[in-house]
């Protein structure tokens, strides 16, 4: 997929857009149950999407100056 990704900006671009919208999703940084567990599953879906596509929320945070 990585590969895919490099050959393909708009794709690339894409993911950098959903990994950025479920990023803002999340947040709550609540206390209780409910607001864990949505931390909790923002957090494991950005994980999925870096691992299938490489995409990191790292990379959204803090994009490459030119």
């Amino acid at each position: 997929m990585e590969f895919l990704l490099e050959e393909n900006a708009l794709l690339r671009d894409t993911l950098k857009r959903i990994v950025q919208n479920i990023h803002n999703a999340g947040g709550a940084d609540g206390f209780d149950d409910y607001a864990k567990g949505w931390d909790d599953a923002i957090t494991e879906a950005l994980v999925i999407i870096e691992q299938e596509s490489g995409v990191t929320i790292n990379e959204i945070l803090q994009p490459k100056c030119n």
